[in-house]
């Protein structure tokens, strides 16, 4: 078993070797002395690295959120239109699964950079590149006048849906779908 004053020893050679802090997996990579050894003495890899007098790796902290979206504006901006998500991987600072474990969807991440450019000076040539929200004609309000009916509404799916015939079952669109020749019509059909 190693002692707290050989790993960090162990710690200082490979630095030295390196010419840099080295991270956990170079570490371990260099040396014989195990990670349940470097915990049995130290809370974990951090902490092990600073007693060594190193400066430790700042890879693996929590970015703000204001970094990520600062960094893709600043795509945005270069680029005069919002990035897909392997564009953002070639051109931004940041993996783009960040941003879906900060923000969620990648499509969500215009509004919540809308968000955080509101009333920013130094954001105004970004925000007109950014899609606009979806209008209000849609939403219906009290007066009548501004309702819309459902009718007037676009319909996902087929245009054309076949009459119900009341002497017979009960069959759902035509579908060619793994083998099912028609649309479940009610719950027991999905089942």
């Amino acid at each position: 078993m190693s002692t707290a004053q050989d790993i960090l020893e162990a710690i200082r050679n490979a630095a030295k070797d390196l010419g840099h802090s080295p991270s956990r997996a170079e570490f371990k990579a260099r040396s014989s002395v195990s990670e349940y050894q470097i915990l049995a003495h130290f809370p974990n890899w951090r902490e092990a690295v600073r007693a060594a007098g190193l400066t430790a790796d700042a890879t693996n902290l929590r970015l703000d959120d204001g970094q990520l979206l600062q960094d893709w504006g600043e795509v945005v901006r270069r680029d005069r239109r919002i990035p897909s998500r392997d564009q953002y991987r070639r051109e931004g600072s940041y993996n783009p699964g960040t941003f879906e474990k900060h923000f969620g969807p990648w499509s969500g991440v215009p509004k919540k950079f809308a968000d955080f450019a509101q009333g920013k000076a130094e954001w105004a040539d970004v925000l007109p590149l950014l899609p606009l929200p979806p209008s209000r004609s849609r939403a219906t309000s009290g007066s009548a006048g501004s309702r819309q009916t459902v009718a007037s509404l676009p319909t996902p799916g087929p245009q054309h849906r076949h009459a119900k015939l009341g002497d017979r079952a009960a069959y759902g669109n035509p579908i060619d779908f793994r083998g099912l020749r028609h649309e479940p019509v009610n719950e027991q059909g999905v089942v």
